[in-house]
């Protein structure tokens, strides 16, 4: 199913989030800034940029040297200090009640549900946005609200 946005009208219900997901180059960012830009937005690929600057030297060090099996070690830091940051802001909009978009990953739909699971506390709404070829065509499809433990 083919939908358009207008970002001048559209409207979702309060203390909603937004997945936005798709292949890599797909437009997933410019989607969001042209359609999107008016929620908050949490961005993966802006996370993962501040976070690999903390890291970039030490990635380098021991790149230079051969030492792989560290560069593992320090890359799973980067990611579980990653998923943490976009849990904690995500988490921190839902609990203001607010509307945000995460504008993230060519996740599986599995996936993407495991992700929404840990925070569907903070948020009354799902909507996911998968976007398959270009912006102007995106499947769409709600995912089932997960009461919280």
């Amino acid at each position: 199913m083919s939908i358009s946005i207008n970002p001048d009208t559209i409207q979702v219900n309060p203390n909603t989030v937004i997945v936005i997901r798709g292949i890599p180059n797909s437009g997933k960012s410019t989607f969001v800034r042209n359609n999107l830009g008016k929620f908050k937005i949490v961005s993966i690929d802006e996370i993962l940029k501040k976070t690999y600057k903390k890291y970039e030297a030490r990635l380098r060090e021991l790149g230079k040297r051969g030492r792989f099996a560290e560069v593992e070690r320090v890359m799973e830091d980067l990611e579980k200090e990653s998923d943490k940051a976009i849990e904690d802001m995500l988490s921190d909009f839902g609990r203001k009640g607010e509307n945000v978009v995460y504008d993230s990953l060519n996740w599986t739909k599995p996936a993407t549900q495991l992700f929404m699971k840990k925070i569907a506390r903070y948020y009354l709404h799902t909507i996911n946005i998968c976007i398959v070829d270009k912006p102007s065509k995106v499947l769409s499809y709600p995912l089932k609200k997960v009461n919280a433990i």
